[in-house]
C-alpha cells in the first residue's frame, strides 16, 4: 500500500518534469552510440522485462522521453527535440502547450516547481518558481477585506499570489536551454490560435467553469460565454496566443513590469485586491537543493517546502494515512454514491490531526488526500470479473493528493 502512494507521487513528479527524463535518456543514447555495433548486438541478445506491475506499457526512447497528461503537449516536446532542442527547451514548450490544452489544471497564473538533472555533473538541482503574497496583504488587512466583502476564503482574488511560472520558464531556459523563448512558445501559439480538439476527460473537467459568475472567466473559457466545450469541439484562445507572442517579443518584463502586469494589477484594483506593480516587479525564483527519502532500493526526490512534495517523503504521514484508511467509516452519498465503501478523503489540520471530513470553510486543510481501491484480475491486466472473490481479484490501493485528482 505504501508502494501505491509513492509510485503515484513519483509518476507525478516525472510527468511534470520531462527535462529530468530527457536528460537521462540523452546520456544513455550517447553512451550506446559510443559503444559500437558489437555492444548494441550484445544488448539486444539479453532481453529485459519490466520489473513493475502496471497496466501501462513502458516507453523507451533513444533521444529522450516526454510524459504529460495530454498527447498534444507531449508531441510538442518531442517536436522541439526533433528540431535540435534539449531537455529544457522541450520541457518549457510542453508546459506552455498544457496551459492551452488543459486550462483547468495549468495556466500562466500558476507556479512552477522544477527539477533538472545535470548529467555531466551527476547532480540534481531544483527551482522554486512560486509566487508570494502582495506586500500589502497583512493578516489584519486580509481579514478586514474578507469581512467587508463576505467572500469565499479559499477562492477569489485574495487567494492569488504573484504568478511564478513564467519567471521560472525564463530562468531555467536562460540557464540551461539552447533555444529562445520565441522558439519554444511556437507550439502553444499555434494551438491557442488555430484551436485543438477537446478530449473527453478535459471536457468533463471544463464544465465546472459553467458555474463561474466571473464575467471575464465566462468570456474567455466558455463558448459564447454560456457553455464549456464538449468532447470533440475545437477550442481556440486568441487572447492567450497574443499573450504568448508578447512574451516571445518582449521577454520576462512583459509579464512582471510591462503591459501584462499592468492588466493584472488593474483587474486586482477592480476587485478591491492588494496587488501593485511592485509586487510583480520584485518577484524572483529561487534555486534550491532537492530533498529526498529512500524507499526500498530507490531514492525519491522532491523540492523542499513551500510545496507539498515533502508529504510524499514523510514516513509518519504515510503511516498515519494507512491507519486512517484501515479504520475509515465516514462514507457518505458524496464520497460513496454506490455504497461500495472503496474510496474516501482524508484531511490533516495545521496541528497534525487527521479528519475524515473538512467542515471549516474559513480555512484550508494543511494536507488533503484521496484514496481508492480498484479491483483487478490476478494478473493486473483487466478489471476483475469477480471482485467479491479474493482468489480471482487483486485489490490495488491508490493514494494521491486531492489537488492531483
Amino acid at each position: 500500500m505504501l508502494n501505491s502512494m509513492l509510485e503515484r507521487r513519483f509518476v507525478t513528479v516525472l510527468a511534470l518534469l520531462p527535462c529530468l527524463l530527457l536528460s537521462l535518456g540523452l546520456e544513455r543514447a550517447e553512451a550506446q552510440q559510443a559503444g559500437g555495433q558489437a555492444d548494441r548486438v550484445s544488448r539486444s541478445e539479453t532481453p529485459k522485462t519490466f520489473e513493475y506491475e502496471t497496466l501501462r506499457s513502458p516507453v523507451s526512447g533513444l533521444r529522450g522521453v516526454v510524459a504529460t497528461s495530454q498527447p498534444l503537449a507531449s508531441n510538442a516536446g518531442l517536436d522541439i527535440l526533433a528540431a535540435g532542442g534539449n531537455a529544457i527547451d522541450a520541457a518549457v514548450a510542453t508546459a506552455a502547450v498544457l496551459t492551452v490544452v488543459e486550462p483547468h489544471s495549468t495556466s500562466l497564473g500558476g507556479d512552477a516547481f522544477i527539477m533538472v538533472y545535470i548529467a555531466a555533473e551527476k547532480k540534481l538541482i531544483g527551482l522554486n518558481a512560486s509566487g508570494r503574497a502582495p506586500y500589502a496583504m497583512t493578516l489584519e488587512a486580509l481579514n478586514e477585506k474578507l469581512d467587508k466583502h463576505d467572500m469565499d476564503r479559499i477562492r477569489g482574488i485574495y487567494s492569488v499570489t504573484v504568478p511564478g511560472a513564467v519567471d521560472g520558464w525564463f530562468e531555467v531556459l536562460e540557464k540551461y536551454g539552447t533555444m529562445s523563448m520565441a522558439e519554444v512558445l511556437q507550439p502553444a501559439i499555434y494551438y491557442a490560435e488555430h484551436g485543438f480538439p477537446v478530449s473527453p476527460i478535459i471536457a468533463s473537467e471544463w464544465r465546472g467553469l459553467e458555474r463561474s459568475t466571473e464575467p471575464s472567466t465566462r468570456a474567455t473559457w466558455l463558448i459564447d460565454g454560456e457553455r464549456a466545450p464538449r468532447a470533440g469541439d475545437v477550442f481556440r484562445n486568441p487572447d492567450l496566443a497574443n499573450t504568448f507572442r508578447l512574451l516571445a517579443a518582449e521577454g520576462r518584463d512583459a509579464f512582471y513590469k510591462g503591459s501584462l502586469a499592468e492588466t493584472m494589477v488593474a483587474y486586482s484594483n477592480e476587485h478591491d485586491g492588494f496587488f501593485t506593480m511592485k509586487d510583480f516587479a520584485d518577484h524572483t525564483s529561487t534555486w534550491v537543493e532537492p530533498i529526498y527519502a529512500d524507499y526500498k532500493n530507490y531514492r525519491l526526490y522532491e523540492l523542499p517546502p513551500n510545496g507539498q512534495g515533502i508529504a510524499a517523503l514523510d514516513e509518519n504521514t504515510q503511516s498515519d494515512i494507512l491507519k486512517m484508511i484501515e479504520g475509515f467509516e465516514d462514507f457518505t452519498p458524496d464520497n460513496d454514491p454506490h455504497g461500495e465503501h472503496d474510496a474516501g478523503f482524508l484531511y490533516r489540520d495545521v496541528i497534525g490531526q487527521w479528519h475524515t471530513r473538512w467542515t471549516d470553510d474559513s480555512t484550508r486543510p494543511a494536507l488533503s488526500v484521496m484514496w481508492k481501491f480498484d479491483y483487478y484480475d490476478r494478473d493486473l491486466e483487466f478489471g476483475s470479473a469477480e471482485p467479491w472473490n479474493p482468489d480471482a481479484t487483486t485489490r490495488v490501493l491508490t493514494i494521491l493528493l486531492t489537488s492531483e485528482y
